[in-house]
């Protein structure tokens, strides 16, 4: 005689068995999809078997995929069939680093002012209480003399992402009787505002440096 109980507990058992059936069902399908999307080659019957085996060690709580387990039996890895795709310019990001060895307090105080004078720029600026304004932006240029640099590469604008001092230039922490440390470097990081495209490759048309082809491009360009 089935009690109440006995009822819900079958009722229950049904549940739980339909749940495995759709599982197992949703399990082969995909590695049916995976064993014709590997075109009948050898070894695609095997490495659906293995993502079977998968989904059943995961029931017990073991976490193992089917490449791990290929793997581990084979050797092998499926060929993930790698392409680089286009998802978008980057902006490029540029680095500086400057050395110095301040000779007494006038280029000591020199040294000090290039450093705040970089940290101020980056800083963004106050507006009132409510609003922030955008730092400074940085016109950055290889200069050859008096002129644009006839080689080297050209920026576009920039902003100052960071500013980092190191003031152990030598490895060991020395100063001068005032504090001033007697070596310092001073790494400067620009990012650029905007992306380069191809248009950017338009002939130079600005003032050319001493001895440069007005019919070639200025430098390499970007």
């Amino acid at each position: 005689m089935n009690t109440g109980r006995d009822y819900v507990d079958n009722a229950g058992n049904a549940d739980v068995m339909d749940g495995l059936k759709s599982t197992i069902g949703a399990v082969s399908a995909t590695a049916g999809n995976i064993k014709k999307a590997a075109g009948g080659v050898e070894g695609a019957a095997g490495f659906v078997t293995r993502i079977l085996a998968s989904k059943a060690v995961a029931i017990a709580n073991i976490n193992i995929t089917p490449a791990q387990i290929l793997a581990r039996s084979t050797g092998q890895i499926l060929n993930p069939n790698m392409e680089l795709l286009f998802n978008g310019p980057s902006l490029r990001t540029f680095r500086f680093q400057f050395k110095f060895v301040p000779r007494g307090p006038k280029e000591a105080e020199e040294i000090r002012n290039i450093i705040r004078t970089f940290k101020y720029h980056m800083a963004p600026k106050v507006d009132g209480q409510t609003f922030l304004k955008t730092p400074d932006i940085f016109e950055l240029r290889y200069r050859q003399g008096g002129q644009p640099h006839s080689f080297l590469h050209k920026f576009k604008q920039c902003f100052l992402s960071s500013v980092n001092v190191n003031y152990t230039g030598e490895g060991n922490y020395t100063t001068y009787e005032d504090g001033t440390p007697v070596s310092m470097i001073m790494d400067l990081t620009f990012q650029e505002l905007e992306p380069i495209y191809n248009t950017d490759y338009i002939p130079y048309t600005g003032p050319y440096a001493p001895g440069q082809d007005p019919a070639t491009p200025g430098g390499v360009g970007y």
